[in-house]
């Protein structure tokens, strides 16, 4: 198989997953070679996909229609001393006294998240496929919390598709003009497109919690329906 095949990626999900950001093929697979090695500046090196235009050409994940969310809370709550969120008695002089749950040590430890049931999520991306597919097929979940079972992925209904022929618009665009993930305006410039975008102020390559935000393009899709899947993936 070419090492510089397109390709589309499938994960079959079987519990619902919390995303908290837009997740990209890229950090997936920079974050897998950095648990294989620990080496973070080996882990960008070796992602085993190519770029455009200076970015990698890797996806935003897109869920499956239907999608089904809920809000979940996790985490820990206030203090035990703190009494209705706000009021604690003090040990000296069994008196209440008012306490801020916004901060200090008695604020509020609960975080909300939202969990996506959905069949399967799909990635678009070039390079060399069968890299990537001894990467993830490691892989057992995917977003948030997957050590509490959110997120996990059957492998064995998993698809790893590399696809006839090269896309003529690239990975980094839908068949429909609008941006596959996460694209600074620059770049996104050169590619000529002319569907309608949205714009924010992002950090489009790993390590995606230490880099530059810059301007960028963002995918105007979150969720395909299956029966669109080829007219817009592949």
């Amino acid at each position: 198989m070419s090492a510089d095949s397109h390709f589309l990626i499938r994960l079959a999900l079987v519990t619902p997953l919390i995303l908290t950001h837009r997740t990209t093929l890229d950090a997936i697979l920079a974050g897998l070679i950095f648990a294989e090695g620990g080496d973070l500046e080996h882990a960008i090196a070796e992602v085993p996909l190519r770029r455009q235009e200076g970015v990698w050409c890797a996806s935003s994940i897109f869920l499956q229609s239907p999608v089904l969310a809920d809000e979940l809370i996790t985490g820990s709550s206030v203090r035990p001393q703190a009494v209705d969120a706000a009021m604690f008695r003090t040990k000296t002089t069994g008196r209440y006294v008012n306490v801020d749950p916004s901060g200090g040590d008695f604020r509020n430890r609960q975080t909300l998240m939202r969990a996506h049931a959905t069949p399967a999520a799909y990635f678009m991306g070039q390079g060399d496929l069968d890299a990537v597919r001894r990467l993830m097929t490691a892989m057992t979940g995917i977003g948030k919390r997957r050590a509490s079972g959110f997120g996990q992925i059957d492998m064995d209904r998993s698809e790893f598709i590399a696809l006839d022929y090269p896309r003529p618009q690239g990975v980094l665009m839908l068949s429909d003009g609008t941006p596959s993930r996460p694209i600074p305006v620059e770049a996104w410039a050169r590619l000529r497109s002319l569907a309608p975008v949205q714009r924010a102020i992002v950090r489009f390559e790993p390590p995606y919690n230490l880099t530059e935000p810059a301007e960028c393009v963002l995918p105007m899709h979150h969720q395909i329906d299956a029966g669109r899947v080829n007219s817009l993936l592949m």
